[in-house]
Order: C-alpha cells, then sequence, then structure tokens
C-alpha cells in the first residue's frame, strides 16, 4: 500500500485540537525545502528550524520555558507520525577515467534523502520529512475549477457560436506554446552541437538548461543560458 500524506480533516482520536494547531502552526511558518527520497518528491525540514520556528512565535513562546520543552513536543507531533526522521543520500566516490564527461547539459538537482534508522527528533542539522498536509484553500478552489471545467467541456455542444470561437483560439495559442517549447528543445541542442564544433570544443554554449528539468515553469527559462570553458590542465 502507498504511503499517504495526512490531511487535517482525517479524525483520530490521537490528534487532539492543539496537535492539530501545532503542526499547522510549523507547517505554514517554517522553511520548507524540496527533496526526493526513494524516488518520491518530499518536502522536508531541518529540526533546527523547526526550533527557531516555536522559539520565535509570539503565539507559542509562552508555552515554551526552553528549547527542550520544544524538542519534547516535536518529539510528540513526530510519534503521530506528522513527519519523520531521514537521511541525506551519500554517494560513495568512484574513481572514473579522465576523459569521462557530464551530461551535455547541467541540470538542476533535488537533496536526495533516505529514511533514518533512528526515527527521533534531535536538535541540530537533522532531517525531517512531512507525511502531514494541511487543508489548503489553493488546492480546494483548484479541484472546484476542475470540476466546473470538466462540466463545461461536457456541455461543449450546446456552447454559443462565440465561446466555441474563443475555445478554438485558446487551444490554438496552447498548440502554438506546446510546439514552441519542443522546438526550443530540440534547437538548443543544435546550437550547442554548432557552438561546440565551430570552437573546437573550446565553448559550451547550453541554452535554456533547466527547460525540461523538473522545475516551476519560470524556473525552466531560468538562466537564460549558461557559457563554460574547459579548465587548462596544469602541466607537470
Amino acid at each position: 500500500m502507498k504511503e499517504k500524506k495526512k490531511n487535517s480533516t482525517d479524525e483520530g482520536p490521537q490528534h487532539s485540537a492543539e496537535d492539530l494547531e501545532l503542526i499547522n502552526y510549523l507547517y505554514n511558518n517554517v522553511t520548507i525545502k524540496s527533496g526526493k527520497c526513494l524516488d518520491t518528491y518530499v518536502d522536508y525540514f531541518t529540526s533546527e528550524d523547526a526550533i527557531d520556528t516555536f522559539s520565535n512565535s509570539k503565539k507559542h513562546k509562552a508555552q515554551f520555558d526552553s528549547k527542550i520543552e520544544i524538542i519534547t513536543v516535536c518529539q510528540h507531533l513526530l510519534e503521530l507520525d506528522f513527519f519523520h526522521r531521514a537521511q541525506r543520500f551519500l554517494k560513495t566516490k568512484k574513481s572514473t577515467p579522465a576523459k569521462t564527461k557530464q551530461n551535455v547539459f547541467p541540470t538542476a538537482k533535488k537533496l536526495k534523502l533516505e529514511p533514518h534508522e533512528q526515527n527521533v527528533f534531535l536538535d541540530g542539522d537533522n532531517v525531517y520529512i512531512f507525511t502531514y498536509e494541511p487543508r489548503s484553500i489553493k488546492k480546494f478552489l483548484i479541484g472546484c475549477l476542475f470540476v466546473v471545467g470538466t462540466v463545461a467541456v461536457c456541455m461543449y455542444p450546446l456552447w454559443p457560436e462565440t465561446g466555441k470561437t474563443g475555445a478554438y483560439y485558446i487551444s490554438l495559442l496552447l498548440g502554438i506554446f506546446v510546439a514552441v517549447i519542443l522546438f526550443l528543445s530540440v534547437f538548443r541542442y543544435i546550437l550547442w552541437i554548432l557552438i561546440y564544433a565551430v570552437t573546437y570544443g573550446k565553448l559550451d554554449f547550453f541554452l535554456f538548461p533547466n527547460l525540461t528539468e523538473d522545475v516551476g515553469f519560470i524556473d525552466s527559462f531560468i538562466p537564460l543560458y549558461i557559457i563554460k570553458r574547459p579548465k587548462k590542465k596544469k602541466k607537470l
């Protein structure tokens, strides 16, 4: 069975109103980063950031007299399976031939994580993965729009002529947009080959290096390009 994220609407006797209030505050205020654990994209935070979040909270400052109390509460939230401990995945370095080349285009890599054997909350730069996801108004609105859009598409034969014409031009623009993205995906490789050949391998020019990577839409076009020059070998 796949592990599902807990939702704030899930009812359970082990989750008191105070527990839900604390985890919601932590989720909405702690610094969250994206990583990859067991080939699944996850949201994680560090124990140091979690402690600072509660320490700097005006709402909870009077509730905790010391850092030890904050750690105790975070351990309690961990035992409720709102999050679990992980560790950074470290690859063992292997000797590679000097002529081995990396991928043509540099990619934006996410931190790789793996479950930790000791699932306890400790102070410091320890990593913890959220298994809890609070109720989001944004997701609720997206779900409503999806349902409305599905119904609207099913009723397409009943649309007025102006609506059908508008839908035609919108679909045409979307098709052009997809075609442009596909063209850029191929063109950047052709451009790299041409520049690499003209400069006899002295210059690597990468256009839209993150275009096909798993990043946000805006981040796909940032940076616009990257220029790399081969390092000069030191003479012995």
